[in-house]
This record gives C-alpha cells, sequence and structure tokens, in this order.
C-alpha cells in the first residue's frame, strides 16, 4: 500500500485457497517514449520538462521502449532504489518513489521472444524483459527469507508477463459504471442506509464478524466501505455485470464478506484472508430473485460492457454455493446510555424480504485511502492494545521490536499524511486541504485510532527506560514513542471533536 514500506513484493495469484489482493498489484502505463528522448528529458535542468511531459510520449507501446509505470493504488512510481537489501550485493532493491524525477523510474521492454524484435509492438500477454534505464539491471523475482517473494534489479535476467486489467480510454467513455477493484458503500434500497460492521468498542454482539444496515453517520464512515472484487486476473478491473462472479473485501479490516454454516445454520460473517476459500465468499449481482437457468453463465475473458450503473441500478445480492440471498433480521439491542433501539443485522436467506435490494454508492477517493491506511495502522498498532498486563521479557520485547524500522517509517509517513497545508498556498487551496485533513481526521477518530494510538504510548512508555532491553532499543522505543506523540497530536489538532474525545476525563486518568 506504500504506507510505511515503500518497497515491492510478490503477490502469490495461484492459490486458491486464499484471495489475492489483485488491487495492489495495478501498474497504469503511464508514458512509453524512445531511450532518446528519455534522454533529452532526463538532462534537461528544466523542472517543467519531467516526466509530466507529455508531449513526446507514445500512444502505442513498442519493444525498445522506456516505460513509466505508476503503481494505481498509491499513485507512486516503480523505481530501482539506490539501497541493497538482498544476499545479492550487486542487485538494488525495487520499490517506489513519490516522483518520476531521474532514470530511477523508466524502465525498458525488451521481447523474451526471438519471434519478436525491437521497434515491433508489444501485446497482451507477451513475455517481456524490464531492464531499469537507471541501473541498467533487469527486473528480478527472488525468495527472501520472509513467506513472501520480493523483487530487486539484478544481473540475473526474468521473464515477466504483461496482463491486460482495464482500459483508460473505456473508464472516460463510460463515466459512472461499476468496475472490479472499485471501493463502494452498499446502500439499502433507496434508503440513506448501508451495510457496515460494528464500531471498534463494541460489545452488544458476541460475534464481532456481525454486519447491520444502520443509517446517518454510518454511510460516512470508513468502516462501510467495501471493494468489490471479480475472481478473474485478466481484465481484473473490467466492467462488472449481472452474474458476475465476485467477492465483497471490507476496507477497513481486510476481511471478507462470507456465508458460513455450523450447527446454528448459515450465516453471515467477515473472515479473514487466510481463510477466505472461494466456496465461503463467492457472491454475485443480480436483477432480480427470479431463477435463472445455468446455461451460458461462463464469463467472458474481456473488458466486459459498461451495465451495473452507481445510485441507478438497484441489485440483489446471491450466495452462489448455498443459493442464499442477502436480507436481514430486526433485532433488539440495549445499548449504555440509549436503552433499547431496534438494528437490522444481516443474514442469509431463502426467500428473504421484499426489500432486500442495494444500490452501489462509489465512494470518495480520499475516504478510500484513509481507509486503506487505518486498516495498515490497525493491524501494525493495534498489537500494542492489550487489555492483560503484559510481562516485560526482554526476548519477547526485542523481537517484537525487529520490525521497529516498519513501525517508524509508518509512523513517519502518518506525520506527513496528517501534515498541515502549508502557509504559502492561497486561501482557496488552504481551506480545500484542511477540509480533507479534517475528514482524514474524523475518519481515523471513528475507527478508534485515537485509542489505539495511546494504548500504543502507553505500551512504549512502559518499557522506555527497562534496564532488561538490549543496547540500542532504548533509542529505537524513544525515537517511536515521540513519534506516537507526533502523531497523536497531528489526529486532534485543529479538530474540536477529536480534542473533547482525547480530553475525556476517564482517558486522561
Amino acid at each position: 500500500e506504500a504506507v510505511g514500506n515503500r518497497m515491492c513484493y510478490l503477490e502469490d495469484i495461484s492459490n486458491e485457497v486464499c484471495c489475492p489482493d489483485l488491487a495492489s498489484c495495478i501498474f497504469l502505463l503511464e508514458q512509453a517514449v524512445s531511450v532518446r528522448a528519455l534522454q533529452e528529458m532526463v538532462n534537461t535542468t528544466s523542472a517543467e520538462s519531467s516526466a509530466s511531459q507529455g508531449g513526446q510520449t507514445f500512444r502505442t507501446l513498442l519493444y525498445g521502449h522506456a516505460v513509466l509505470l505508476r503503481h494505481y493504488r498509491s499513485q507512486m512510481y516503480l523505481s530501482c532504489l539506490s539501497t541493497s537489501t538482498s544476499n545479492d550485493k550487486l542487485a538494488f532493491d525495487v520499490g517506489l518513489k513519490e516522483d518520476a524525477i531521474g532514470e530511477s523510474c523508466w524502465w525498458t521492454i525488451h521481447p523474451a521472444s526471438k519471434q519478436r524484435s525491437e521497434g515491433e509492438k508489444v501485446r497482451f500477454n507477451d513475455d517481456v524483459i524490464l531492464v531499469s534505464v537507471f541501473s541498467e539491471r533487469y527486473l528480478h523475482a527472488y525468495m527472501s527469507n520472509s513467506e513472501r517473494g520480493r523483487v530487486n534489479a539484478s544481473f540475473r535476467q526474468q521473464v515477466w508477463s504483461l496482463v491486460p486489467i482495464s482500459s483508460g480510454i473505456a473508464r472516460i467513455k463510460n463515466p459512472g459504471f461499476v468496475l472490479g477493484g472499485d471501493v463502494l458503500r452498499l446502500m439499502h434500497g433507496n434508503m440513506d442506509h448501508c451495510i457496515t460492521t460494528l464500531p471498534p468498542d463494541s460489545s452488544t454482539i458476541d460475534d464481532a464478524g456481525s454486519l447491520f444496515i444502520k443509517g446517518g453517520t454510518a454511510c460516512s464512515q470508513a468502516r462501510s466501505l467495501w471493494r468489490i472484487e471479480p475472481f478473474k486476473t485478466k481484465w481484473y478491473s473490467g466492467f462488472i455485470g449481472w452474474n458476475a462472479l465476485i467477492r465483497l473485501r471490507h476496507i477497513t479490516s481486510g476481511l471478507y464478506l462470507a456465508v458460513l454454516g455450523d450447527e446454528n445454520g448459515p450465516r453471515v460473517t467477515c473472515i479473514p484472508k487466510k481463510n477466505a476459500s472461494p466456496i465461503a465468499i463467492t457472491f454475485e449481482l443480480r436483477m432480480s430473485k427470479e431463477k435463472q437457468s445455468e446455461e451460458n453463465q461462463e464469463e467472458e475473458d474481456n473488458l466486459g460492457v459498461p451495465t451495473i450503473k452507481y445510485g441507478d441500478a438497484i441489485v440483489f445480492i446471491r450466495h452462489v454455493d448455498s443459493d442464499l440471498w442477502i436480507s436481514y433480521e430486526t433485532l433488539q439491542l440495549t445499548i449504555k446510555g440509549i436503552g433499547k433501539v431496534e438494528e437490522k443485522r444481516i443474514i442469509p436467506a431463502v426467500e428473504g424480504h421484499m426489500d432486500d435490494c442495494f444500490r452501489l454508492v462509489r465512494a470518495q477517493e480520499q475516504d478510500q485511502k484513509t481507509a486503506i491506511v487505518i486498516r495498515i495502522c490497525s493491524a501494525m498498532l493495534g498489537r500494542f492494545n492489550r487489555t492483560d498486563p503484559m510481562s516485560i521479557d526482554s526476548e519477547m520485547i526485542n523481537h517484537l521490536l525487529g520490525k521497529s524500522d516498519a513501525i517508524q517509517a509508518l509512523l513517519q509517513d502518518l506525520i506527513r499524511f496528517f501534515a498541515q497545508p502549508s502557509s504559502s498556498l492561497d486561501h482557496e487551496e488552504k481551506q480545500l486541504r484542511l477540509k480533507i485533513l479534517k475528514n482524514r481526521q474524523d475518519l481515523f477518530q471513528e475507527e478508534g485510532m485515537i485509542r489505539i494510538l495511546i494504548a500504543a504510548i502507553n505500551f512504549f512508555s512502559e518499557r522506555r527506560d527497562k534496564s532488561t532491553l538490549l543496547e540500542g532499543v532504548e533509542e529505537k522505543i524513544e525515537d517511536i514513542t515521540n513519534k506516537l506523540y507526533v502523531v497523536l497530536a497531528a489526529l486532534i489538532k485543529g479538530n474540536r471533536a477529536n480534542c473533547s474525545n482525547f480530553a475525556q476525563s476517564a482517558r486522561l486518568n
């Protein structure tokens, strides 16, 4: 996600049991130029003639061209870095950079097959070789000590395949239609209610994976965001059509919507990626609940046809394996300080209700980005949010701090994420950025991130002065603690609601 980590790794797309995160594997072919044109661009000292130049780019990609690949989700560029962390000391790391200045973000593309030659058009599914212009090394995959494969720029040649995901022209010509990988909200019928999870600190339901239909502020919170994902790899981000097989991933938790069966019958819940079998998480969008023939149900291997429109189409969600529909039941819950309230909990049903239909509403880009950052923060900092007293064991602490570099990098990115706009901006631009910043602060607060940050501060503060820690660990703990305070301050600065929440007497005690 390029939050707390800029290094590239490999995602396994062959594992049928564990869903690949294809949304994080998409790169946009932003620019293609001849090598000679690239040298002219790099050698010039004019700031306007960097990679943002559009006049010299080609619309058709040819072998021998230098290409600029932008990571779609983070909007950063695939780059050959100056560091080397692999066992091959002649290789360089490959990661993401925020700008495309210089040669480090450029790669020349060459045919791997003798049936292709320099100057020919590059075709989909061609086997290609990518060479870094900066280091003159090949883009290379290798297995690291971790579970994931890694990527570097090495003298070892590697063959890659270009898999088409989507079309920029098709997106421009057909705005407002649902595409694979989109982040959206599932609005209930024509009402301002959506499918969402419980608040992080809720204890009203035993099953933490329960889902509800809620209105009001729930429709603007990060925990009501879902990503719609087709199962195919090729044309993953094509148009979603009726009866297409999909899965729905909850953004802030990373869990998948699923229907599971036990002694009490089937239930709708959210399950982690490692347990997300296709049987449990495969759904389809239907126009109605009427039975359909199973003939010609195979998905076409292409971009698809724009069919389902945001805010317009009404869809029913069917779980494929169980042939059950996403429906709801009404519960009476007792909430502290409020009393008894009626809640609609999501359940699987054979027939369900007449109003089991949903509208798809696309999320704002800033909300999507903030929700992803929330998920990463919860995963990395949530481990310190313990209610049970933890024994201060030096071996455990040092093992935990083995990932301290990643924690420090995450906190540094958070400081930038919540940075106040520059005073040099004009009034209109500054107000716009302040509005975006306040929205980020609100989304973080609603997901309990202030509580998680305070718990992490307490965790590290208690261990900062312990003599059992190894040499050098004290400095890391000191740096992490200081950064946590800076992030907490940035989260509440200029936001009255967050300041009020932080200043609660129970929290300060």
